[in-house]
C-alpha cells in the first residue's frame, strides 16, 4: 500500500471488520494484520482533521474485534494517542 492509499484503505478495512459478509470481514481483517505486519511501518503520512477523527473511531470500533494489540498499533501508525493501559 502506497502511504497515499494506506490511510483510506485501513479506513475502509476497518468498517468491513464486523461485515455480515464473511469473505469481505475475513478480507478486512487479514489485509490490517499484514499491513501492520510490514507496511506500516513505512507509512509515513498522517491523517489529521476530519480524517484522523474518523479513523480514531473506527479503530475504537474494531477493538474489541482485532484486539488490543492491533488497536494500538493502528493508532500508533495513525498518529493517534493511545489510551493508558489498565
Amino acid at each position: 500500500m502506497r502511504s497515499g492509499v494506506a490511510v483510506p484503505r485501513i479506513g475502509v478495512n476497518l468498517r468491513l471488520v464486523d461485515d455480515s459478509d464473511d469473505r469481505l470481514r475475513s478480507t478486512a481483517r487479514a489485509d490490517i494484520n499484514t499491513w501492520l505486519g510490514g507496511p506500516a511501518a513505512t507509512t509515513y503520512s498522517q491523517p489529521s482533521g476530519e480524517r484522523a477523527a474518523d479513523l480514531d473511531q473506527l479503530i475504537e470500533h474494531a477493538r474489541p474485534i482485532l484486539g488490543e494489540r492491533a488497536a494500538r498499533h493502528l493508532r500508533f501508525h495513525a498518529g493517534l494517542p493511545n489510551p493508558p493501559l489498565p
